[in-house]
């Protein structure tokens, strides 16, 4: 059934819906349920697959639902949905290079373009191409067969699909929508930057060649955004550093960074009920559900300590 709801229907369900998100005691108390299954199984590699994937259909089970409930929001539903099937296609990609990877699949629904079957086929890259031609998936094969360059491509998929929601929205939303796309963007940046000099020892131009793609794609405001993020982390470097006694690693800044914007998408979700704020907003808030329930289990899996594993969920006390 299409289209069956107004948009103030569709957002009086994203605020129902938001009040069920999981705060922080909600985790703690999923940590031990967890717990007691892993206890229960000797393969905890296969287990933990299955359970992510499980956890996965139920995450998103009212978002496939609500997909095509007003058709003005149907854009929107849709790129966060292949947000996931972009995970999938990069599993292929590593199947087909030979590379190792986890098998686990993100199940979207009646609006997959993959198959799950495809897991265990023989893949070529020219298979890939001919199979994917008329999708959004055939463009990233354009002029490249290297691996890397077309895991950048499905990355800059992400952002293209999600800038392309913004076309198609009224004038006010769309604006909205880029803020949030902008200010993510920064924040991944700001990440990456840190993490590629501390980690790897990058210098300044050979950073600046990597994030050059995802600035062209996205264009002239974004640098602005990530002056403003740069700022932020600066401003709290010397609360860090009094916390710690030391430099904080990338791990820490990572969980700064990422907290500040968990904590301002939260504002952005009550900014204008009319408006695309509470649905862009929701769906970014579950994507971190997601991945704090996958932490959970990953952390299980790995046998880490318990305030390990809680110390990396973003969330509400």
């Amino acid at each position: 059934m299409k289209q069956y709801a107004d948009r103030e229907y569709l957002h009086t369900r994203i605020y129902a819906m938001r009040g069920r998100l999981l705060r922080l005691r909600d985790y703690s108390s999923l940590l031990r349920e967890h717990e007691l299954l892993s206890e229960k199984t000797d393969d905890l590699q296969q287990s933990m697959l299955a359970e992510k994937e499980k956890i996965f259909r139920d995450q998103v089970g009212d978002v496939v639902k609500l997909a095509e409930a007003t058709g003005y929001h149907d854009p929107l539903f849709l790129a966060f949905l292949r947000r996931y099937e972009i995970l999938n296609m990069k599993l292929l990609l590593a199947k087909a290079f030979g590379r190792e990877t986890f098998e686990q699949w993100y199940d979207i629904g009646r609006y997959s373009i993959l198959d799950r079957s495809l897991i265990g086929e023989n893949l070529s890259l020219e298979l890939m191409e001919r199979t994917l031609k008329d999708t959004y998936l055939g463009g990233i094969f354009e002029g490249t067969k290297n691996y890397e360059r077309l895991l950048i491509r499905l990355d800059g998929l992400t952002i293209t699909n999600m800038l392309n929601c913004a076309d198609k929205l009224d004038p006010d939303d769309g604006i909205y929508l880029r803020e949030i796309l902008f200010m993510r963007a920064a924040v991944l940046i700001t990440i990456w930057k840190w993490r590629l000099s501390v980690n790897y020892g990058w210098d300044d131009t050979r950073i600046a060649l990597y994030v050059e793609p995802f600035k062209d794609l996205m264009g002239r405001e974004l640098p602005n955004y990530i002056t403003l993020v740069e700022e932020i982390l600066q401003s709290g470097m010397e609360d860090l550093k009094k916390h710690k006694g030391s430099t904080p690693d990338t791990g820490e800044i990572e969980n700064h960074l990422e907290t500040w914007y968990y904590r301002w998408m939260q504002s952005v979700f009550y900014r204008d009920f009319h408006s695309i704020c509470c649905v862009a907003a929701y769906l970014w808030l579950l994507g971190l559900q997601i991945r704090n329930i996958f932490s959970i289990v990953e952390g299980l899996r790995f046998r880490l300590p318990h305030d390990s594993i809680l110390g990396r969920i973003i969330s509400d006390p």
